[in-house]
C-alpha cells in the first residue's frame, strides 16, 4: 500500500503527506492504557487537538498495527503490554496534511465506548460494543489532527477507524450519504420481523395478530406501501386454522421504497393458552435466557420455535439452544416449487482403493513426538484450565496418532468427554467450507461464479457481483450475524440484493456471518435438500460422525472433540479420511487461505485479525511467514474459543471442544503456547 515508506518518526512527530484515496490510519501515535485512578479528562484531552509527550504520566509511544502494519486499526490488547484491572482509557492520534479541502466517508468499529474527532471536535461517538458506524468527515486544507478516544472495561480492546472513501466532490458526498441511508435502512430492516406480542412464540386459536419488531425500520424500508402476509403450516400448505398448537410460517411480501420486491419467510410456534404458566415452556425458555425472560423466543437468529418444536414434539428434551437444525424438507422442498432453480447434486464420496490415515490412540513414537511430549501437553493444559476456569476437551495428534486426550471440568453438569458436544459457535463458518468442497471438487460450483444461478433475485443488481469466494472471505460486504433471519428464511436473497448495491462486494473485507449463511442457502437451493441431509449424506454417514448437528452456518453448530479429530485429520490428508475421498487434494488447495488484496486491490481491510488472508472457511492464526521454523496452524477461531488447529507441515492437530469463553486473554495466550509446545516436539 501507499504508506509502506512512512517512518515511526514521521507518525510520531511530523505531518504524514496525503495521497488521493488514501487516508493514513495504520500509523499512530498512543497514550495508553491511562487507569481510570489517574485519568485527568480534561488535561489529557489537549492530547486531541497537540502531540504531547505524555498523558496523565504515561509515555505517549509510536503504535504500528501488531496483526498487519498495511491495515487500519487499534488493537490495543495486543500493543500494551500489560491492561490494568479495572477500567482504562487510551488515546490515539494521527496528523495528516491534506492539500485542499476535501470529504472523506468513515466507519467506525469498537469493542467498547469510544469516540472519533478531527483537530479536537468529536466527530462521532460509539457507546459500548458497536460496528459498521458511517459517517462523513470534512478536512480543512493543510495539517487535520485525527484522533481516538476509547474507554475500556474488560475482554477485548480494538478501534478499527477506516476511511471507506474519498476524497469526495460534493456530488459524491451526497452519493454517500445516499448510499449511507440504505446502508443504515437495510441493517435496521435485517434485525426487523412481524412478531405476535414481541415474540414468534403466540397462543393457538384465532389467526395471531403481526406487529413489525421495529415498525420505524418497516416504515422506512416500504415507505408506507402495504405488507402481506401469508400463513402456511408446518408442510407449507396454506393454513387459516390455527386451533392446533405446532409450527407455522408466514411469507411476508412487500414493495421497498425504491421499487424493489421485499420477500421473507418467518417461523412460530404456537402453543396452548397459558403456555407464559406451564412449567415445561418456562423451564425451556429459562434455560435458554440470556437478558429477559423468554429472550429465546424473541430472535430470529436463536431458532426458537424449530428448537420449541424438537423439544415438545419429538421427545427431545435437550435444552442447548444450538443442537437441532431448523429448516426442513417442506421449506426447501417450497422454496424449489415456488422459485424454481436447476438443480444440481453431488456424487456420494469416491471409494479408496488404499485407505488414508485414520484418528488412533498410540505412542508418541509413533506419532513422530519426541519422548515426554505427552506429559508436557496434558501440564500445560491441566495449567490452562486452573487460569482459566473454563472446561474443554483437547485432542492432540500427528500422522493421525492421537498421543494426548483428556477433558477439564463440566458442560451442562457433566463431566465432559470427547463426546460431549459444545458450542463451536464462528468455527461453523468451516463446515460451511468442507460442503462447499464437495460441490467444487465435482465442478458443480466454482468460488468465482454469479451467485445469480442459484438465487435468481441477485441478478437484479449485475453491477455488484456477488461470489462463493465474496462470502466466504469476508468480502462480500456485509456484517453481522443471522441478518434477514440467516439460513431459516428461505427467501434471504431477496433482501441481500437489496443490500448489494449498498455493500459494495468486493471492496471491504468485513467479518461477518452473513456470507457463509449464503452459502448454506446457496447449496440448499442447487439441491432441494436441507442442511443437515446435506451434511448426513456428505460427511456424518461416511466419518460416523454423531456428535455435530446444528444450521446457522455463522455460528450455529456443536460437536464433540472426537468429531474435530476427525475432520482435522480430513484436511491433513487433503480431502480424504479412511476408505472415503471426500475432495482432491487439488481442491483442498483451492480451500486453503490466499491474499485477499491481492485478489482484490484496493480493498479496505476492516477485519485484520486473520493477516489479510483467508480461505473457504480456513484462515491462518498468526502471520505467515517464509522462516521455516515459524509455528503455523490454520483452521478457524470461535467465540466459544473452541479449537481446531492442523499444521499441513508436520501433520499435526490440536483441537479443544468447549462451551465458554469467560477467560478470552488466557485461552488466547495459552491456544499460542500449546501450538508452540506441539511444534517444538514433532521429530524433525
Amino acid at each position: 500500500m501507499l504508506l509502506k515508506f512512512f517512518t515511526l518518526l514521521c507518525a510520531l512527530t511530523a505531518a504524514g503527506s496525503m495521497f488521493a484515496g488514501t487516508v493514513p490510519l495504520n500509523r499512530w501515535t498512543v497514550a495508553g492504557p491511562i487507569p481510570e485512578t489517574n485519568w485527568d479528562e480534561a488535561a489529557a484531552d489537549r492530547f486531541l487537538v497537540e502531540p504531547l509527550d505524555e498523558v496523565c504520566g504515561v509515555p505517549v509511544s509510536a503504535y504500528v498495527n501488531p496483526r498487519d502494519p498495511e491495515t487500519d486499526g487499534l488493537f490495543f490488547i495486543e500493543y500494551f503490554k500489560t491492561i490494568p484491572d479495572g477500567p482504562a482509557v487510551a488515546y490515539a492520534a494521527v496528523d495528516v496534511d491534506f492539500g485542499s479541502e476535501c470529504s472523506y466517508l468513515f466507519k467506525f468499529n469498537t469493542d467498547d465506548t469510544a469516540a472519533f474527532f478531527v483537530n479536537g471536535v468529536q466527530i462521532f461517538k460509539a457507546e459500548g460494543e458497536s460496528f459498521d458506524n458511517l459517517f462523513i468527515v470534512k478536512f480543512r486544507k493543510g495539517v487535520n489532527r485525527i484522533a481516538v478516544k476509547s474507554w475500556h472495561k474488560s475482554g477485548f480492546w480494538a478501534v478499527v477507524p477506516t476511511a471507506m472513501d474519498g476524497p469526495l466532490t460534493g456530488e459524491q458526498c451526497a452519493a454517500a450519504e445516499a448510499r449511507m441511508k440504505t446502508i443504515v435502512r437495510v441493517t435496521a430492516m435485517s434485525c426487523n420481523a412481524p412478531m405476535i406480542d414481541g415474540l414468534f412464540v403466540g397462543t393457538a386459536g384465532a389467526e395471531p395478530e403481526l406487529a413489525w419488531s421495529d415498525p420505524a425500520a418497516a416504515e422506512v424500508m416500504f415507505g408506507g406501501n402495504p405488507v402481506s402476509f401469508s400463513w402456511l403450516d408446518e408442510k407449507m400448505n396454506p393454513v387459516s386454522d390455527f386451533s392446533a398448537p405446532g409450527l407455522y410460517y408466514v411469507l411476508a411480501e412487500a414493495e421497498t421504497v425504491d421499487g424493489r420486491p421485499y420477500k421473507s419467510l418467518f417461523c412460530y410456534y404456537l402453543l396452548k393458552d397459558g403456555w407464559r404458566d406451564d412449567p415445561e415452556i418456562v423451564k425451556f425458555a429459562g434455560a435458554l435466557q440470556w437478558k429477559e425472560p423468554f429472550d429465546v423466543f424473541r430472535s430470529t437468529w436463536s431458532a426458537g420455535p424449530q428448537r420449541l418444536k424438537n423439544y415438545l414434539e419429538n421427545g427431545d428434551r435437550e435444552l442447548s439452544w444450538n443442537r437441532k437444525p431448523g429448516v426442513s424438507r417442506f421449506v426447501t422442498g417450497w422454496r424449489q416449487k415456488n422459485y424454481p432453480a436447476d438443480l444440481v447434486c453431488p456424487a456420494p464420496p469416491e471409494e479408496l482403493a488404499t485407505p488414508a490415515p485414520v484418528v488412533r490412540f498410540g505412542s508418541e513414537a509413533e506419532a513422530g513426538f519426541v519422548p515426554g511430549s505427552r506429559e508436557k501437553f496434558a501440564a500445560l493444559c491441566r495449567e490452562w484450565y486452573e487460569k482459566s476456569g473454563n472446561a474443554f476437551y483437547c485432542m492432540i495428534a500427528r500422522n493421525g496418532v492421537v498421543v494426548y486426550s483428556e477433558g477439564f471440568g463440566e458442560v451442562n453438569g457433566e463431566k465432559i468427554t470427547p463426546v460431549t458436544a459444545c458450542s463451536m459457535a464462528s468455527m461453523s463458518k468451516l463446515f460451511t467450507g468442507l460442503l462447499f468442497a464437495r460441490f467444487l471438487d465435482q465442478g458443480l460450483m466454482d468460488l468465482d461464479e454469479d451467485m445469480s444461478r442459484f438465487m435468481p433475485p441477485l441478478a437484479a443488481v449485475p453491477e455488484w457481483k456477488l461470489t462463493p469466494r465474496r462470502c466466504f472471505n469476508h468480502t462480500g460486504g456485509f456484517s453481522g450475524h443471522g441478518n434477514f433471519g440467516g439460513i431459516r428464511n428461505a427467501l434471504g436473497d431477496f433482501e441481500i440484493a437489496y443490500w448489494l448495491p449498498a455493500a459494495h462486494p468486493g471492496t471491504e473485507c468485513n467479518y461477518n456471518g452473513v456470507g457463509p449463511n449464503l452459502m448454506g442457502m446457496y447449496m440448499m437451493n442447487a439441491t432441494a435438500t436441507p442442511i443437515d441431509r446435506l451434511f448426513e449424506d456428505n460427511y456424518y454417514r461416511q466419518l460416523g460422525i454423531t456428535t455435530m448437528s446444528g444450521d446457522d452456518q455463522g455460528g450455529g453448530y456443536s460437536a464433540g472433540a472426537a468429531d474435530l479429530a476427525k475432520l482435522a485429520q480430513l484436511l491433513l490428508n487433503r480431502g480424504s479420511y479412511g476408505k472415503w475421498r471426500f475432495f482432491s487434494p487439488e481442491t483442498y488447495e483451492k480451500l486453503m487461505p490466499r491474499d485477499i488484496r491481492a485478489d482484490n486491490p484496493g480493498i479496505r481491510m476492516s477485519s485484520t485479525w486473520f493477516f489479510g488472508r483467508y480461505g473457504v472457511g480456513i484462515h491462518p492464526f498468526r502471520a505467515p511467514s517464509d522462516d521455516p521454523g515459524a509455528v503455523q496452524y490454520y483452521g478457524h477461531g470461535s467465540a466459544s474459543f473452541t479449537v481446531f488447529g492442523f499444521d499441513p507441515e508436520y501433520q499435526t492437530f490440536i483441537v479443544q471442544a468447549r462451551d465458554d469463553n469467560a477467560a478470552p486473554e488466557i485461552n488466547a495466550e495459552y491456544r499460542k503456547k500449546l501450538e508452540d509446545l506441539v511444534w517444538s516436539s514433532v521429530e524433525k
